[in-house]
């Protein structure tokens, strides 16, 4: 039978958790696939070695010419000219349950309307000794259930995503349209790309999958880098004028109750954005908070200022696809609240 599903299984210096993602492939139930092994180091022979001992046709070793990272290997999956009908990452630091691929394409062939849909994941800790701790929790703590349509816009995803690359299935038409710009930093190309799929998605609170934190990651720890991507996220949407003053309320109420407070991020949002109706949910406590910042952190806050400066392809790209998420359809009620989702991207 034809293959299907397309698989990026993409790779950087991570040999042995590598071998892990690749047993769960070859342990798929669901046999109509085919893989590429995108190794992201061209000095690492492992990777090819191994494709070379499994000796299984259905998995191909694309070793890069130079390193692109991984925000650049990621946007390869949607730029080929490929004939499967679904499109899936598989990171080399995660791995799929066995009926993974055969109940998420049984999930899509059932709602042809929907272009994007994910599982539920299982999280784990990788420990100072190479071994893996169970957390006992999963990215989303909700009970399993029939899988659930979501309708933009929902509250997460105005500074975050709701599905995950490691347990998702895309359908395979107009996929150009997911290729994200290449500055986009790491931390932020779930959200950055979720914008550009059609909605409803398609949510299946099954656990198919297993999420590694490990102990080092693509992922960014700089404070600017953190603040850039929350602000670029929230001021694109601020700007559009369907997002209504009760939605950005809650989100206001949802930053006023964390420590530290994240108020003064949602000010320089509608400052940026041009809306200044916005400011009426401020108090006088937001904009002490915003000048005790600038003073504290004055380099910070000036490159934050010109966040659309220095990332704008980026900036163009969030508007665009926000203008057409909303022009789309109209708004539903929340599914899921915020504290439901054990994200590595969250409001801190």
């Amino acid at each position: 039978m034809t293959p299907r599903v397309r698989i990026h299984l993409c790779t950087y210096q991570r040999n042995q958790m590598l071998r892990r993602a690749m047993d769960s492939l070859l342990a798929q139930s669901y046999p109509h696939w085919i893989c590429e092994l995108h190794n992201d180091d061209p000095n690492d022979p492992v990777p090819d070695a191994l494709v070379r001992d499994i000796g299984d046709p259905r998995i191909i070793a694309c070793t890069h010419t130079k390193n692109l990272g991984a925000t650049a290997s990621f946007n390869l999956l949607y730029q080929g000219n490929y004939q499967e009908d679904y499109l899936t990452l598989l990171e080399d630091d995660n791995w799929w349950e066995p009926e993974f691929l055969k109940k998420m394409v049984s999930v899509m062939d059932l709602n042809p309307e929907v272009d994007l849909a994910w599982a539920n994941m299982r999280c784990w800790h990788e420990q100072l000794d190479g071994g893996w701790t169970d957390t006992g929790t999963h990215i989303w703590n909700v009970p399993q259930g029939d899988p659930i349509l979501l309708n933009w816009l929902q509250p997460l995803q105005i500074t975050d995503a709701l599905h995950s690359n490691g347990a998702m299935l895309v359908r395979n038409s107009g996929s150009t349209e997911h290729v994200i710009p290449a500055e986009t930093p790491f931390d932020i190309v779930e959200p950055v790309r979720e914008r550009s799929f059609r909605h409803p998605i398609l949510f299946v609170p099954e656990v198919l999958g297993n999420y590694s934190f490990t102990l080092k990651t693509a992922r960014s720890n700089q404070t600017q880098v953190w603040a850039d991507s929350q602000l670029l996220l929230t001021a694109s949407l601020f700007r559009q004028k369907q997002l209504a003053l009760s939605e950005v309320a809650s989100l206001w109420n949802v930053r006023r109750s964390v420590v530290p407070r994240g108020t003064h991020l949602l000010l320089l949002a509608t400052l940026l954005s041009a809306r200044l109706d916005l400011l009426q949910l401020c108090d006088a406590r937001d904009v002490l908070l915003l000048l005790r910042s600038c003073l504290a952190h004055p380099l910070l806050t000036w490159r934050l200022v010109l966040v659309t400066q220095r990332y704008p392809k980026l900036w163009e790209h969030l508007c665009r696809y926000a203008q057409i998420r909303f022009s789309e359809q109209g708004k539903s009620s929340s599914i899921f609240q915020v504290t439901n989702k054990h994200s590595p991207f969250h409001i801190r």
